[in-house]
């Protein structure tokens, strides 16, 4: 019988994984204006792109790229409330350059365009 504490192979590569997931979180987050293509992302992390997916394919989100979406938006109604900066600012601020993806993304979240939740 295995104790709660017993450390496994399967433990360790989990934690390592998690770990893993938490440093390319971060990096995201601190750089939403930049190329953030599955591609890039993956050769800071000298990963594989397919390891890259699989290990966000696990993530709540579902997926790497709707990750990448959803801490976007959060970031841009952040910006929107506290920073005295246009919609357009925001927009390439979090990494978007094409403003109708920009608006349908924040349409589809918040259920209004961007401006209405202007301070």
């Amino acid at each position: 019988m295995k104790s709660q504490y017993t450390i496994t192979k399967e433990n360790v590569t989990a934690n390592r994984a998690l770990l893993r997931l938490q440093k390319i979180q971060l990096y995201i987050s601190q750089n939403l204006s930049a190329n953030l293509h599955a591609a890039n992302v993956a050769s800071q992390f000298n990963m594989s792109i397919s390891s890259l997916l699989h290990l966000f394919s696990k993530h709540p989100q579902g997926s790497y790229h709707r990750y990448i979406e959803s801490v976007r938006i959060e970031k841009a109604m952040e910006l929107l409330q506290t920073k005295n900066i246009t919609v357009k600012e925001v927009m390439y601020a979090t990494g978007y350059k094409n403003r109708t993806t920009f608006s349908n993304a924040f349409k589809k979240k918040f259920k209004h365009a961007a401006g209405h939740f202007k301070n």
